[in-house]
């Protein structure tokens, strides 16, 4: 009779250990899938800002190309104008939050917060030197801290 006690006891203890590695591996699973779909719920969101970022930088780009290129770099009055016009397409976009006008030495000449604008040297950032080599069109590189 002790054997058998010893034998129900044995299969009942597997057939807990049993149950608390299935319960274990589900539950590991779960946790998994939930992770897999909040990566890509932040992947879609991120594509989406990007895509969105590039949308409203390309919209302002293309809105004052023709008066900058027209623009001495220097005429008080165009320069506001052209300030205002950056401004305005900015309002509502939580991607673009500021602009520069930069001269041929990486200095800006033009920004959207104040006039007349503080200068910023910029040659030695990545995004500088990239037009400065001729790159054409947008170029996004690393996240740089303001100087």
């Amino acid at each position: 009779m002790e054997r058998t006690w010893t034998i129900v006891a044995v299969a009942f203890a597997a057939l807990l250990a049993f149950a608390l590695l299935f319960s274990v591996a589900r539950t590991r699973q779960v946790e998994l899938d939930e992770a897999r779909a909040d990566l890509t719920s932040l992947v879609a969101l991120l594509s989406e800002h990007g895509d969105r970022s590039i949308e409203d930088g390309d919209k302002l780009v293309r809105a004052v190309l023709h008066r900058v290129k027209a623009w001495d770099l220097s005429e008080p009055n165009e320069a506001r104008s052209i300030m205002e016009a950056m401004r305005q397409l900015m309002l509502g976009s939580p991607q673009v939050a500021s602009a520069w006008i930069m001269n041929a030495d990486g200095v800006s000449v033009l920004d959207t917060w104040t006039y007349p604008p503080t200068p910023v040297r910029a040659p030695e950032r990545h995004y500088m030197q990239a037009h400065l080599a001729g790159e054409d069109g947008p170029f996004l590189a690393a996240q740089e801290i303001g100087s």
